[in-house]
């Protein structure tokens, strides 16, 4: 791999000439055209309209200002700052939107709106102008809306408006003054749809917050639920494995024996009691989960539970005999345990 940049290139940038500028120059250079429009022809006194002006053409248009003008007596005016637009191929535009407000009746013109730009093809300046725009302006209705100096909208020092601020004070399609809110349909000083939509979102949140609290609850009482039954089941095990120690052994693992199946059938919804032994292990390892270890701690307290209930000589001494079911009985109960926790949790 490796690097290779190209030569510089030395340019010359020149100052625009004073020669030739006028006082309609703002800053336009390239080749430009300038048009207007309004946005209706007749109109009421007092009653702003839209006079829209645009300069399109080969250049930087953005950086044009609105073009000088001396406004007439008749009308009062407030420009806008405008917006610009590449239009692709070196050709830019920049669209001004005027208010202009008609102070007298009759027919009234719209004057030309003169444009300098510098050509640096010709190296001169070209000034061209738009076309004088009649209108006719019709009495104010009584009662309609007036533009006083408290309804006027602020104008920056540069004494121009934003575009917001343009749409803002005008309302193109009815001609009224849309400064001030009509206080019509207002509750509170609001909009009453703002009401609505207000207490709708509230109604919202209640309903949101009791489902929130419902659920809460429910999941604390299963909860608490859930540890009493643990609580009940500890209780029966710790009950049993006091027994072993001292109460008749055989009646001790009988209700051992009793409470595992009791587990199991619970938990799995089966009737173990009923089941062959090796049936009831094939079904435990094979379709509940049961490893080889848990089944051999169960069936070992199975088992050990029938020895001695129906051959207690054979089992050996007594203490050793409860000994061993004391470890027998804490292994069923804990996992008996387990499988209780998971039937309660799931």
């Amino acid at each position: 791999t490796g690097t290779a940049k190209s030569d510089p290139i030395s340019i010359e940038v020149m100052n625009l000439p004073e020669d030739g500028r006028s006082a309609f120059f703002t800053g336009g250079v390239g080749e430009f055209e300038i048009t207007s429009m309004i946005d209706q022809a007749t109109i009421k006194s007092n009653v702003p309209m839209n006079l829209k002006v645009t300069i399109k053409g080969r250049g930087n248009a953005s950086l044009i200002e609105f073009p000088k003008i001396t406004w007439p007596s008749d009308f009062k005016y407030f420009e806008s700052q405008g917006h610009s637009k590449n239009l692709g191929q070196g050709i830019t535009e920049k669209t001004f939107e005027v208010v202009l407000i008609p102070l007298k009746t009759g027919a009234l013109t719209v004057p030309a709106i003169p444009f300098e730009f510098f050509n640096p093809s010709t190296r001169s300046y070209i000034q061209k102008r738009t076309n004088p725009i009649q209108i006719n302006v019709l009495e104010g209705e009584a009662g309609s809306t007036q533009v006083n100096q408290d309804e006027q909208p602020q104008v920056s020092q540069s004494g121009t408006l934003s575009n917001t601020e343009v749409q803002t004070f005008s309302n193109t399609r009815t001609g009224e003054i849309a400064v001030k809110t009509s206080s019509s349909g207002l509750f509170l000083g609001q909009p009453w749809w703002r009401w609505v939509a207000w207490t709708a979102l509230l109604f919202l949140i209640f309903f949101i917050g009791i489902v929130v609290y419902d659920h809460l609850r429910k999941k604390s009482l299963l909860r608490l639920e859930l540890l009493k039954k643990k609580e009940t089941y500890l209780s029966i095990w710790t009950q049993l494995e006091q027994e072993a120690k001292n109460a008749p052994l055989h009646m001790v693992l009988e209700k051992v024996s009793d409470e595992i199946y009791t587990t199991l059938d619970d938990a799995y919804t089966i009737s173990s009691r009923s089941l062959p032994i090796r049936e009831l292990a094939k079904l435990l390892t094979e379709q509940h989960g049961f490893t080889q270890d848990q089944w051999k701690d169960l069936s070992n307290v199975i088992e050990f539970s029938e020895m001695v209930r129906f051959a207690s000589h054979a089992t050996g001494p007594e203490n050793e005999v409860r000994s061993r079911a004391v470890k027998l009985i804490e292994n069923a109960k804990n996992l008996c345990l387990s499988i209780s926790s998971k039937k309660l949790e799931s």
